[in-house]
């Protein structure tokens, strides 16, 4: 039985820290405390795409693995990045509001809130801001995640 996009939010705060003395951002070599945090007080830029970002956190979990997670507004028409790029670690993409196509293994995936359930379409020019959050995971043996 496939895992509906309403179950899988609804395991987000699982994920989530549970008290309010997150660090953000670790110290070097230190695992992030348990937490919570707020939208609103997380650091944005606005990135050259005009891609509102806001970084939630970043730091080392108890077990030595890396973990990242941001939210990113994109403008109608935008895209994460101006060309494909690879990443070495695990990412996973939550999508709040909008639709996006996104390719893996050179597969393309149309993802979106307006869609109820994920499927591949032809490629089409987007009409609508979208707003995403990104999670990523590196193993103990992979580099760090990138800022």
């Amino acid at each position: 039985m496939p895992i509906t996009k309403r179950e899988v939010c609804a395991l987000l705060p699982a994920l989530l820290p549970l008290l309010s003395d997150l660090k953000v951002f670790a110290a070097v070599g230190q695992s992030l405390s348990s937490g919570a945090f707020s939208f609103e007080n997380a650091p944005m830029h606005v990135a050259n795409n005009n891609a509102q970002v806001r970084l939630m956190f970043r730091g080392k979990l108890t077990n030595g693995e890396g973990v990242k997670v941001h939210q990113t507004i994109l403008p109608p028409g935008g895209s994460p990045t101006p060309g494909t790029h690879y990443h070495p670690h695990s990412e996973m993409w939550l999508i709040h509001e909008g639709d996006i196509e996104l390719t893996v293994n050179d597969k393309k995936f149309h993802i979106g809130t307006r869609l109820g359930r994920l499927r591949s379409l032809q490629r089409r020019a987007w009409n609508s801001q979208r707003r995403t959050s990104s999670s990523s995971w590196t193993g103990r043996g992979t580099p760090d995640l990138a800022p």
